[in-house]
């Protein structure tokens, strides 16, 4: 598959979104965990946001060496 500049910028944009979930996601376990509240399900969620920023990471990366072989 061939990128553009177009597609790295789609990449960094679902970074910059991954991250503000995961910071999101972050403090309503924080907010729990004051409140002593279960965190179960706000944790599980919280990886996945991580995992999924990992994805775009790697997504991004291949997309930039790509570009920067052209």
């Amino acid at each position: 598959m061939i990128f553009t500049q177009a597609d790295l910028d789609i990449a960094n944009g679902h970074i910059a979104e991954s991250e503000e979930q995961v910071s999101r996601q972050e403090r309503k376990v924080t907010v729990l965990r004051m409140q002593h509240l279960d965190t179960e399900l706000a944790e599980n969620i919280l990886t996945v946001f991580y995992e999924t920023l990992l994805i775009h990471n790697a997504s991004r990366d291949m997309i930039a060496a790509q570009l920067r072989q052209k």
